[in-house]
């Protein structure tokens, strides 16, 4: 899960953790990079904005890797605007969740994200 702040970081962690998830973190799209070539991951969340690159752009970087390639892509972003949650999902996302968002549903949107 890659989000540039901290807090949210920490509450996502948290509430996917609850959920029965384990969870890394990144706070930088190099981060998540490194992390997909060292560890075996089964889905990616990502904010739209993180330093070094934007979640769209990270996103098809992700999709272009072989590993990457079918690997479930959320978005999770306070960007609420149509031509955002376009973006995201032209770009490989399977979902977008917008922050504030209800543990319920964020946890219920990641389940449904595996079963694809």
């Amino acid at each position: 899960m890659a989000d540039s702040q901290a807090h949210y970081r920490k509450i996502i962690r948290f509430l996917l953790e609850r959920g029965g998830m384990e969870v890394l973190e990144a706070d930088s799209a190099t981060e998540v990079i490194d992390t997909l070539d060292a560890t075996r991951v089964h889905a990616v969340i990502l904010d739209m904005v993180l330093p070094g690159m934007d979640g769209p752009t990270l996103c098809r970087t992700v999709r272009a890797r072989a590993r990457g390639r079918d690997l479930p892509v959320l978005f999770i972003s306070a960007d609420s605007r149509r031509e955002d949650v376009l973006r995201a999902m032209q770009s490989g996302a399977r979902d977008y969740i917008v922050k504030p968002f209800r543990r319920d549903v964020l946890v219920e949107k990641i389940r449904k994200a595996f079963e694809k």
